[in-house]
């Protein structure tokens, strides 16, 4: 029997090309951007 975690809720479409486009324009790595839409905005 194979267990799968609950799926993600999903992210608005906006702000998941906003989080995209922030990591082309700054070239920050996936892994050191901030998770929260909060820390993002600031």
């Amino acid at each position: 029997m194979i267990f799968r975690s609950a799926p993600s809720p999903r992210v608005p479409d906006r702000q998941a090309l906003c989080g995209i486009l922030f990591v082309l324009h700054t070239g920050i790595q996936w892994e050191t951007c901030p998770r929260s839409s909060a820390s993002a905005r600031a």
